[in-house]
């Protein structure tokens, strides 16, 4: 039954934020972003999603450097980690 009710209230919020035009970014970086950074990178998101952008910070510190940007289901790999993989994936093939 809790389960039930923390759903509900997951998706009552979930709405509330669509109908105030909020957006939810999930911003994953290595360290915790400067206030500076985070506010640059809240107005640059907020000017290109055209709506009032939500951060949250979450820190991983396996991504090295960079940063990952989760938006509606869509992701932006920006990291050191990914850029490595990418370079890898470039040797192994040629």
């Amino acid at each position: 039954m809790i389960l039930w009710v923390d759903q509900i209230f997951s998706d009552y919020l979930a709405r509330h934020d669509n109908f105030n035009n909020r957006i939810q970014a999930e911003v994953t970086t290595a360290f915790p972003l400067p206030k500076q950074t985070a506010q640059d990178l809240k107005a640059k998101l907020e000017q290109l999603l055209k709506g009032d952008v939500r951060i949250e910070n979450k820190i991983d510190s396996a991504i090295l450097g960079g940063m990952i940007i989760r938006v509606n289901g869509q992701v932006l790999n920006a990291s050191v980690m990914n850029k490595f993989e990418n370079l890898k994936t470039f040797l192994t093939k040629n």
